[in-house]
């Protein structure tokens, strides 16, 4: 039990000396205080005046004056009740603390003074009863202000003859120490709750070193138990080597603090990396009375330091044999640079990594604002996506880089690593990419035919714009759909289509040139050329190229062609064998075998007609099989006359005229006849036969042409018969030899007419020749032009030498062709009636100048001298193209055969009326025969002369169109050797803009 407060000894004493009984006595009879009623008046109740005369009774007493003064100003409130439990009395800090006034206090029940429960918790011990003095923590009421705590003492005070007087309570306000014990309770389990849970190990020590206290973290990274912890020796944890270190340090003797780090044993007798603070603990008195070490596991730190430095080791090996540029930035310097950064920029290490040097002299320009700007976002904590940029190199040399930084930590300061791949080539590789690709797009785009890609599986990638004249559709109709499911390739092509297909995707084997019928979109029938390529991406075939030509017209154009000769070839038969065979009958077996070869029929007749017996009877016929026989067959003249007309009918069995169905059917039926030609034979008027040409297998059409020529054929056979009869009768009567001229007059007549038109009809045969060749000519150019374009880049991508020589040797076969496909349609052209010319005024001296300037490399390589001596005021009216056509192929025939560092001249003079135009060289010269000749088309005078670039076709060329100007073109040299010198002439002045020059 705590020891009892000075002031209470102090009472007690007082309580000896019987001075407080007495108090109390005569407090309770002077003042006559009732038993039960607490409402006396309050002068009379006063504590004041009880005191006061308690001091003039007893001022002699120097004993009670000192009580008196403890009991007035101790700093503890201390209250007297009488025995019946109420406050008779109280020191001033009894107001204080209670909050309580002096009226309110008196006579107060101490009851009302506690909280009910703690009441009953005093009541419980019964002081009074058991005459004891007690002591106890407890809460007492504070008026208006809530509970406070409080250790209170309690005396019981008694009479002389032992009897309960009263008590006194001794009051001491403990509320703030019990606000500060239960902050300490509250700090101490902060403390215990940090100390068992804290993520590094603690341990307390005795003064004798062995372990008193730890924490959870220690049993785990030491991996003992508690039993295993305690008073353990703490050296133990160490290794000696750790322990002779620490040892060494004196911690304990000089008191101080101490950090290193070490490592401890485990369990296992395994070594721990720890950091390991140590601190020595002392009493009041300066002594060492033991030690706190906190320990905290270091070992994945350590393993992550030699990783680190693996790390980096690897990362300077790697960095140093790195094909990029590899930099450290730090604060705006570099300090560190690999090889690589020498190699490329031109700085040494050195000059890297000197205060004085600025990283921006490393920067394009154009690019220094950028750099600052991500520069200063990475200062600000922020990541950058990698970019590209161009550095300039100590030579000043420009360099196409793409850097990527990231933010690290260089001697534990923020700094920046960055990477930086040199992309010039890579650039420069695109660039050329980009143009390949935009000649293939040019190509692709603007070819005459159309280009189709297709993937593996059939469907449309790309496709170009031509795709809407063949099929009609534009090409987004066609991209992303499957060819095989449009509906264009027409069945019978389409099994032909698909196996082509199977063998380029799964074979690799391109397809050259096939014919195919498509339907396009207006459901007209079109002639397609085709030819089909593998695409194939690394060693795989990925897909199909087909480029796809629309030859209907030139199908068409070649069949109408065929068709013409075929006709002509059998009309050329035919009269052959007129003017050869001298009987009519044999005659029309002949040609009745010839046309019905010719028109593929089942059957060609020659029908005879009675006139007396008003019938017409068949008495040859023809069949397929090849065999001529006679037939008769009756068809009554009515129907002649009504059905059978002065030029061709048809018959078909499905549209017989019901007049004639009697008797034409049956006909029909009995030789299964399907459709009928028949043509008249004889006088116009009255003619004496008719020829027949019979299906049996279809109802076919019968051409126009096809009509013609079996008519011509009973026109020649009428003709022959004529000419037979003719001969016959001029034997037979011997009539005058005027009279046989006079028919051979006329019969020379009439063939001459025939051969007038068969003049007419070769003409007309060689103009559809002129235009078959123009549009072979263009058919041919359209493929060479992708051929043309794309060559060249294939060569730029080979490496193989033999591929590349060849690809070369391909490339100037294939420009020469063009080259004499271009010259030969420019000379279609011009010999066109209706070529224009569109005329405008030209300097001529100018015109001439801009010649020369486009010859440049042509002359300068052979150091050629070109001199204009026109002069400056000479104009002409011509087509500003053709003219300089004109003067290319002269300047360029002049410096072709001209020697090394010669002379060539061009001069012209006005008579107002034409400008003459010379071009002189002296280069090898020509004979009178090869002048004669030298604007013949396709012309080479010698062999000297045949380059492989020349066709013939250049001074051709200029003749037609020195002549479309109304002018004229010569030469004249005076021989080998003397050089040759080229005139033509223009005029002044032509009178109209635009003329439209009619071929000669």
């Amino acid at each position: 039990m705590r020891e009892e407060p000075d002031i209470v000894k102090e009472l007690r004493n007082a309580e000896k000396f019987g001075l407080l009984e007495g108090f109390i006595k005569n407090a309770v009879e002077e003042l006559a205080i009732p038993k039960e009623s607490a409402e006396a008046d309050y002068s009379q109740r006063s504590s004041m005046k009880v005191k006061k005369e308690i001091n003039k009774n007893h001022e002699e007493l120097e004993l009670k004056e000192k009580y008196q003064t403890i009991f007035e100003n101790y700093t503890i409130a201390i209250t007297l009740a009488d025995n019946h439990e109420r406050i008779i009395s109280w020191n001033k800090y009894a107001e204080e603390l209670f909050n309580m006034n002096e009226k309110e206090l008196y006579l107060t029940p101490v009851r009302t003074l506690y909280p009910e429960e703690e009441w009953q918790k005093i009541r419980s011990e019964n002081i009074r009863q058991k005459g004891i003095k007690y002591r106890m923590e407890t809460r007492m009421i504070r008026k208006n202000k809530g509970i406070l705590d409080v250790e209170i003492s309690l005396c019981v005070l008694k009479g002389k003859y032992g009897k309960i007087a009263g008590s006194v309570g001794i009051i001491k306000d403990i509320t703030r120490l019990k606000e500060t014990e239960r902050e300490l309770k509250t700090s101490e389990e902060k403390y215990r709750t940090i100390f068992e849970n804290s993520a590094v190990a603690i341990t307390i020590t005795d003064e004798h070193e062995k372990i008193i206290s730890w924490n959870k973290c220690a049993e785990k990274i030491l991996g003992m138990s508690k039993e295993d912890l305690y008073l353990k020796p703490v050296k133990l944890l160490y290794p000696k080597e750790e322990w002779k270190k620490i040892r060494s340090q004196n911690i304990r003797q000089k008191g101080l603090q101490y950090h290193l780090e070490t490592k401890v044993l485990n369990n296992n007798n395994e070594t721990v990396d720890v950091d390991l603070s140590l601190s020595v603990l002392k009493n009041f008195n300066g002594k060492i009375i033991g030690s706190i070490g906190v320990l905290q596991d270091i070992s994945i730190y350590k393993n992550m330091e030699k990783n680190l430095k693996e790390s980096l080791d690897k990362f300077r090996d790697l960095a140093e044999e790195s094909p990029n540029m590899i930099f450290i930035n730090k604060n705006g310097k570099i300090v560190y640079a690999n090889k690589k950064c020498e190699e490329l920029m031109g700085y040494s290490r050195k000059e890297f990594y000197s205060p004085k040097f600025n990283f921006l002299k490393l920067i394009a320009p154009e690019y220094k604002d950028l750099i600052l700007k991500n520069f200063k976002k990475h200062t600000d904590g922020k990541n950058i996506s990698p970019y590209e940029y161009t550095l300039i190199t100590k030579k000043r040399k420009r360099i196409d880089a793409i850097i990527s930084t990231k933010l690290i930590k260089y001697d534990n300061e923020p700094a920046i690593l960055g990477i930086i791949t040199d992309i010039t080539d890579r650039k420069l590789t695109e660039e050329k990419l980009r143009e390949s690709e935009w000649k293939y797009r040019t190509v692709f785009e603007n070819a005459n035919d159309e280009i189709i890609y297709v993937d593996k599986n059939g469907t449309i990638l790309d496709i170009n714009k031509k795709v809407k004249d063949v099929f009609g559709y534009s090409p987004n109709e066609l991209i992303g759909k499957k060819f095989n499911k449009l509906g264009f390739v027409t069945l019978k092509d389409l099994p032909k289509i698909m196996k082509i297909f199977k063998n380029v995707i799964l074979k690799g084997k391109p397809v050259d040139k096939i014919e195919l019928e498509i339907n396009n979109k207006n459901s007209n029938k079109n002639i397609l050329e085709a030819s089909a390529n593998p695409v194939v991406m690394n060693g795989k075939t990925v897909g199909l190229l087909s480029v796809v030509r629309d030859i209907t017209d030139r199908k068409n154009l070649e069949n109408k062609l065929y068709r013409q000769n075929e006709i002509s070839a059998l009309r050329a038969n035919i009269w052959e064998k007129a003017v050869n065979i001298n009987s009519e009958e044999i005659l029309i077996k002949k040609l009745l075998n010839t046309i019905g070869q010719f028109l593929n029929v089942d059957k060609a007749s020659f029908l005879r007609i009675n006139h007396q017996k008003k019938m017409v009877i068949s008495e040859i016929q023809w069949k397929k099989s090849g065999k001529i026989q006679k037939v008769k067959i009756n068809i009554p003249y009515w129907m002649v006359k009504r059905f059978f007309g002065k030029s061709h009918i048809i018959f078909k069995l499905k549209n017989i005229p019901a007049l004639a169905k009697p008797i034409v059917l049956p006909i029909f039926n009995k030789y299964n006849l399907k459709s009928s030609l028949i043509i008249p034979y004889g006088d116009v008027d009255y003619p004496s036969g008719y020829f027949t040409a019979d299906a049996c297998k279809s109802h076919r059409e019968w051409k126009e042409d096809e009509i013609a020529l079996f008519s011509e054929v009973s026109r020649i056979i009428q003709l022959k018969g004529e000419q037979i009869k003719s001969g016959e009768a001029i034997i037979m009567k011997n009539k005058s030899l005027e009279e046989a001229q006079d028919k051979l007059y006329n019969l020379n007549k009439s063939l001459d007419e025939k051969v007038r038109k068969r003049t007419d009809e070769v003409n007309k045969l060689l103009a559809q020749k002129d235009n078959f060749i123009y549009q072979l000519g263009h058919d041919l150019k359209n493929p060479l032009t992708p051929l043309v374009n794309l060559l060249p880049m294939i060569e730029k991508t080979e490496s193989d030498p033999k591929s590349k020589e060849a690809l070369q040797v391909l490339t100037r076969n294939v420009n020469r062709i063009k080259r004499i496909v271009v010259q030969t349609l420019e000379l279609a052209e011009l010999n066109k009636q209706d070529h224009y010319i569109n005329f405008e005024k030209i300097n001529l001296y100018e015109e001439v100048e801009n010649s020369i300037k486009d010859q440049f490399i042509m002359y300068n390589e052979k150091e050629i001298k070109l001199k204009n001596k026109i002069d400056k005021n000479i104009m002409v009216k011509a087509g500003k193209v053709q003219l300089n056509e004109v003067f290319i192929n002269l300047i360029n025939n002049a410096v072709k055969y001209s020697p090394v560092k010669s002379n060539i001249s061009i001069d012209a003079h006005d008579d107002g009326e034409f400008v003459t135009v010379s071009v002189k060289d002296s280069g090898i010269g020509m004979t009178q025969d090869q002048i004669d000749n030298i604007f013949d088309e396709f012309y080479k005078v010698d062999e000297s002369r045949h380059d492989f670039d020349s066709c013939g076709l250049g001074l051709s060329i200029c003749m037609r169109i020195i002549e479309k100007h109304g002018g004229r073109i010569w030469v004249e040299s005076e021989g080998l050797g003397k050089g040759s010198t080229f005139y033509f002439t223009l005029p002044s002045s032509p009178k109209l803009e635009k003329v439209k020059i009619i071929r000669n």
